[in-house]
């Protein structure tokens, strides 16, 4: 009986050990353990730890992913360029997530609105955006801060959005990539 309360008393004031750790995101550089410019076949490895790994090769690219069951990228790591990185064939020069156990060390994280972002990051350097490819009244809009190597993602209903009117929306994506200079 004493070994049950010590115990129970044990994981309910130690709670917070049993959760999942936040992952760090720290742009220009890495998300969890991926780094920007280690090899695709590294990359690989340490992403088994997230689950099944797939490696795949869209246009031009060497990707490899761990995807959660609602298609949500885990971690993914591309030798190509979605924005500014330069290719390097078989090495990792973009890394992205869609989940939210990854977190800047200001708290940041896939989910919170654009505008913790931007109030966190300063003015982003640009803003990009094309439309969705077969949903009528969709905006893929990418927020970049090319000095610091991070880009985050929002869904948005306008056509011609503005960094005002995307401020609210909640970020579903965050890709890092080689800061310039």
């Amino acid at each position: 009986m004493k070994r049950a309360v010590v115990l129970l008393a044990f994981l309910l004031t130690g709670a917070t050990v049993w959760a999942a750790p936040i992952e760090v995101i720290a742009p220009g550089e890495r998300i969890g353990p991926v780094r920007l410019g280690m090899s695709l076949d590294d990359a690989e490895r340490v992403l088994r730890r997230y689950g099944r790994v797939e490696r795949f090769s869209p246009p031009g690219l060497n990707t490899v992913a761990v995807f959660r069951r609602d298609g949500i990228a885990v971690l993914l790591a591309s030798d190509g360029s979605y924005i500014r990185s330069r290719r390097v064939p078989g090495k990792v020069g973009v890394v992205q997530t869609g989940d939210s156990r990854f977190a800047m060390r200001s708290g940041l994280r896939v989910g919170d609105p654009a505008f913790k972002f931007i109030d966190g990051l300063g003015r982003p350097s640009e803003m990009v955006w094309i439309p969705c490819r077969g949903v009528p009244k969709c905006t893929d809009v990418g927020i970049v801060w090319e000095q610091r190597g991070i880009l985050v993602r929002v869904i948005t209903s306008e056509s011609k959005p503005t960094l005002e009117t995307v401020r609210r929306i909640d970020t579903f994506l965050i890709q890092i990539f080689a800061a310039t200079k």
